[in-house]
């Protein structure tokens, strides 16, 4: 059984919802969305399968699609 993963990056979230990574970085930057920097300054998601819910429920989509990411 795969392991989920406890922490995500923007391209990770972009593909589990399919928003765009600019539109996921503004609602990052907006305070939105709860993320921190990682060594490199790279955003990283803490939460990614309560993100992607949030940036659905922002962007109006069904949660229905969501897609649970594994490392």
């Amino acid at each position: 059984m795969p392991m989920q993963c406890i922490r995500a990056t923007i391209k990770d979230i972009a593909e589990m919802t399919g928003v765009n990574r600019v539109t996921i970085r503004r609602m990052a930057d907006q305070g939105l969305l709860e993320s921190i920097r990682d060594y490199n300054g790279w955003r990283i998601f803490p939460n990614p399968i309560e993100t992607a819910e949030k940036v659905k429920q922002l962007m109006g989509i069904s949660n229905d699609s969501i897609e649970r990411i594994s490392n």
